[in-house]
């Protein structure tokens, strides 16, 4: 049985005051890293100023190992993490991509099938 999509609040059972969001498969959580804080602050507010993604939040510094143009590289670096709809993804990632000071920046995303409510 597939779940519905949109927005639903399901209470936890034995728990009323609990309530979960479920069929929320029309939601992302969008993510990418970049080199510095500022930079990472700075693309999530034109992200957030645009209305192409709810909300967001900035994470590190973390330590990335990665194999770039041959070559085994290690850096610190941000992680910026942001929710948005199916329908705005494209339009956000294009947005990413274009404000991203890398020259091929990875712009991931993962769908949200259920989580705790925001209101």
């Amino acid at each position: 049985m597939s779940r519905p999509t949109g927005l639903f609040r399901e209470v936890t059972p034995g728990n009323p005051g609990v309530s979960t969001l479920t069929g929320v498969s029309d939601h992302f959580l969008v993510s990418t890293t970049l080199h510095s804080r500022e930079a990472a602050i700075d693309l999530l507010r034109s992200a957030v100023g645009a209305k192409l993604a709810a909300s967001g939040q900035v994470l590190g510094p973390a330590v990335s190992v990665f194999w770039h143009k041959g070559h085994l590289g290690e850096s610190e670096e941000w992680h910026l993490v942001l929710r948005t709809t199916a329908a705005r993804y494209e339009e956000l990632e294009a947005h990413l991509i274009e404000g991203h000071p890398w020259e091929s920046p990875e712009v991931t995303y993962i769908r949200i099938d259920g989580g705790s409510s925001a209101g």
